[in-house]
């Protein structure tokens, strides 16, 4: 009786329910990479989670996920293809972030569209372009087989979601159950993001940062358009940085890691991202990042890259906010508009 109650909790439960879909969403790439050895294959899984996760907010039909899925992949294409130019490269990044996260003017589900589209394609270039002997021109069959394997499962999970599920959920067509709704004081957020992104991909690309992504991103993630929210972000991002650091060192000096979990790394990595309360899963996330690094002298090593790279591209966030603020302080004493928090 009690394993059937435990069962029935477990099934009816939301946080596993969620956590059932989003591993389902990302097995495919898993199951490529056990079976080929390919490691572009996790890499991929995060492509897979972002499409499952708009899916789920959006509530939108197969077509929606296949243009997201377009989008994504135009996007790695494009980044990949202006990587050799310094500038050129810098500017189109901040072009798309700009295009990206200007989607936050209709409201936080559309940020949330405009986030899981930029992080893919940023990720994903940049892991690309890290990767020894790949190129655009001669291996491109090779990304329209990730690209594939990506966008199966977000689609097995669609279709068993619009089944079983979620009745509500269309299967093929678009709706508009999320209506977009104008937030003019999100325009100074998208303001301060678009510097942000400029200033740190000058700094990646000028000091050869590696996993330059982080330094990206992170000048993204912490910008929330509000002052408070900004400042308990930065807190959480560095310091949940710094426990990864010091848990995984802990963690390898106090007991081995069987092989078995690099394997299974990806998977625990992608699903922190179903945590719901944010200083718990990115403390998790980094712990888990350093863990799969190898060794005691890897994972310290990745620790500490990841905490200097979440600090610079926190810190240039925060400073392109500030900024920001202050010019738009400055536009409505002059012009008489409504200021932004």
């Amino acid at each position: 009786m009690m394993a059937y109650l435990s069962a029935r909790y477990l099934i009816n439960n939301d946080f596993t329910k969620k956590v059932s879909w989003v591993v389902l969403s990302i097995l495919p790439c898993f199951i490529y990479y056990w079976f080929t050895g390919d490691e572009m294959g996790i890499e991929f899984a995060l492509a897979s989670f972002s499409l499952y996760h708009v899916l789920r907010t959006f509530r939108w039909g197969m077509s929606a996920i296949v243009l997201h899925w377009i989008v994504i992949m135009l996007g790695i294409v494009l980044l990949l293809c202006v990587q050799p130019s310094f500038w050129i490269y810098a500017c189109v990044v901040t072009l798309w972030a700009l295009l990206c996260m200007g989607l936050s003017v209709f409201g936080k589900p559309y940020r949330t569209l405009g986030s899981f589209t930029l992080i893919p394609t940023l990720y994903l270039s940049i892991a690309l372009s890290e990767h020894a002997g790949f190129n655009i021109s001669q291996h491109g069959m090779d990304l329209v087989i990730w690209a594939l394997v990506a966008l199966v499962g977000p689609t097995i999970v669609h279709f068993i979601v619009c089944s079983f599920d979620d009745r509500h959920q269309v299967v093929w067509k678009w709706h508009t159950l999320v209506m977009p709704k104008w937030n003019p004081q999100a325009v100074w957020t998208v303001v301060s993001i678009t510097i942000a992104v400029f200033l740190t991909t000058i700094f990646v690309r000028y000091y050869h940062v590696p996993e330059s992504n982080w330094v990206i991103w992170s000048s993204v993630a912490v910008i929330t358009g509000e002052f408070t929210s900004m400042h308990l972000k930065l807190v959480h991002r560095v310091g949940g940085a710094a426990f990864g650091l010091a848990a995984a060192t802990v963690i390898l000096l106090s007991m081995p890691i069987p092989a078995v979990f690099y394997d299974f790394a990806g998977i625990l990595i992608i699903a922190t991202l179903c945590i719901p309360k944010y200083p718990v899963a990115y403390g998790l996330r980094s712990m888990l990042v350093a863990l799969a690094a190898g060794g005691v002298a890897q994972s310290v090593l990745m620790g500490e890259h990841r905490l200097f790279d979440v600090f610079v591209g926190d810190i240039v966030g925060v400073a392109s906010a500030y900024l920001v603020s202050y010019l738009a302080l400055s536009y409505d004493k002059r012009f008489g508009v409504a200021k932004a928090s």
